[in-house]
C-alpha cells in the first residue's frame, strides 16, 4: 500500500505496473492509502528489490508491505 504524493497516484500506479510479472495489479485507491499494488513471488530477494524501487520513487511518500501466506 502506498500513500503518495497528491495527484501523483496515477504516476505511480503506472510506474509499478513496470515491475512485470511480479505486480499482477496497481490500482489507484480512496481512503488512507493512494495505490495498493500486488507482487506475487517466492523470492524474498526479489520482492525486496521491488519495494525498494517503489520507495525510491519520488512521488512515493509512504509504503506499507503486508507479507501473505497461502
Amino acid at each position: 500500500m502506498i500513500r503518495a504524493q497528491v495527484g501523483g497516484e496515477y504516476d505511480v500506479a503506472v510506474y509499478a505496473r513496470n515491475f512485470q510479472p511480479e505486480v499482477t495489479e496497481a490500482l489507484v485507491t480512496y481512503g488512507s492509502y493512494d495505490v495498493v499494488v500486488r507482487i506475487e513471488t517466492n523470492d524474498m530477494a526479489r520482492l525486496d528489490e521491488i519495494v525498494t524501487k517503489l520507495r525510491k520513487h519520488p512521488l512515493v511518500k509512504e509504503t506499507v508491505t503486508l507479507v501473505a501466506s497461502p
